[in-house]
């Protein structure tokens, strides 16, 4: 008899779409019942802007991967971003006062806990305490504690926080769209729960997910988190300089980065010419396909020295850096890797979703932008099997005729 799965639902609030997908997991795979994306204007470098406009585009986003998927969608793992949010490095340290000296899960508890007590400014909260590794009697390198004798059980820990403020207005977002939040997750995070293996996170790696309007870092050494954080950069500031230099609606400018745009302007061909549309519908203009990639070659190379210098910051960053892989929509552009490597002088890829064991709709899946919002379904799933089965806020699996009809509708 096949297992009971659990529905698990991810929405990621992106600065320039909302994607919510909808998936059924087991503990050997996951089966992706409906996705739906809506464009926003609501959010701007990863924070609420707009409330309403916000709100409206969960709802669309919602909306439509209920209508694919026949799920009446009440709670969502939902993903969270800016530059407000950062990581702090922390310690905890507990005594084993029981006869037996046998470590417990509530002994890790306890540690966690107390690894917890930072002082923190008055609008600051935090959003994950991420164990980097636990020390007993003094020998360190524990990755799993339970069962194992000590008196004295250390931990340290990675604490992800960000601005209350910021974070309310998210939550804001979300209940106005009429769903609970099951849990809220730094966005970098979910982006590696779906791009990358735990071979590359034991022996060094960088994900660098770059999104719409920010650049999301996430480093991972010996298995464990080593840097998080978020810059306020991203696709929609190259977008903004092809409009601002070349003159031409925002729209336009996004048509022809992604159709026409490289990385490096040496990559363009000296023949190839695009006709532009003017600002203010004064007709077109061909312009070189190399002044196009002048202009997005410099915003990219600004942004991933920033996220260079960002890394410089960590004593383990030799180590680290064996491998960098690129995520997210703008890791799309030609020509990105090796732009990339000049830079980090490492080898550079980029990394789409991984979609071993994942059934269902998976086609638009394996396109990097679509990232977080898978990581979301990964970190649900964790959450969900590894832990109890326990929900306070149940997604239905609705009525499967309505399921049927939706599913045939889209082969017509």
């Amino acid at each position: 008899m096949e297992e009971d799965g659990i529905i698990v639902v991810g929405l990621d609030i992106g600065s320039t779409k909302v994607a919510t997908i909808v998936a059924e997991v087991f503990s050997s795979s996951i089966n992706i019942m409906g996705i739906g994306t809506s464009e926003t204007s609501g959010i701007r470098e990863g924070i609420v802007i707009d409330l309403q406009e916000t709100v409206n585009s969960i709802r669309r986003s919602v909306d439509e991967a209920q209508n694919t998927s026949g799920i009446k969608i009440s709670s969502v793992f939902v993903s969270i971003s800016g530059n407000h949010i950062r990581d702090i490095e922390s310690k905890g340290l507990v005594t084993i006062a029981r006869p037996d000296k046998e470590i417990t899960e509530e002994d890790v508890r306890r540690v966690l806990d107390n690894a917890k007590m930072i002082v923190l400014p008055s609008d600051t909260e935090i959003l994950h305490i991420l164990p980097r590794e636990y020390i007993i009697d003094g020998q360190s390198g524990i990755k799993y504690p339970i069962g194992m004798n000590g008196i004295r059980l250390e931990a340290e820990v990675q604490v992800i926080v960000g601005s209350t403020p910021f974070i309310q207005n998210i939550r804001r977002a979300v209940q106005g769209a009429d769903l609970e939040i099951e849990q809220l997750i730094a966005a970098p995070l979910a982006s590696t729960e779906s791009v990358l293996d735990p071979d590359e996170k034991e022996l060094g790696v960088v994900l660098i997910d770059i999104g719409g309007g920010t650049t999301e870092i996430a480093a991972f050494f010996d298995g464990s988190l080593r840097r998080l954080s978020i810059l306020n950069f991203g696709g929609k500031h190259v977008t903004y300089d092809i409009a601002k230099g070349l003159q031409t609606p925002i729209n336009q400018a996004e048509i022809i980065k992604k159709e026409k745009g490289l990385a490096m302007s040496n990559l363009a061909k000296e023949d190839i010419f695009i006709d532009l549309q003017l600002l203010g519908g004064r007709g077109e203009k061909p312009i070189p396909q190399h002044i196009l990639c002048g202009i997005i070659e410099d915003r990219l190379q600004e942004i991933l020295v920033m996220a260079h210098d960002d890394l410089l910051k960590l004593n383990l960053y030799n180590k680290i850096t064996l491998s960098i892989i690129l995520t997210g929509g703008t890791s799309n552009m030609k020509g990105i890797d090796i732009l990339a490597e000049k830079i980090f002088t490492t080898t550079v890829k980029t990394g789409a979703p991984r979609l071993k064991d994942i059934k269902g709709l998976t086609n638009p899946l394996s396109d990097p932008s679509f990232a977080t919002v898978l990581g979301l379904i990964y970190w649900g799933k964790k959450h969900y099997l590894s832990g109890s089965r326990d929900r306070r806020y149940a997604n239905r699996k609705g009525d499967w005729f309505k399921r049927f009809v939706h599913f045939f509708k889209r082969f017509l």
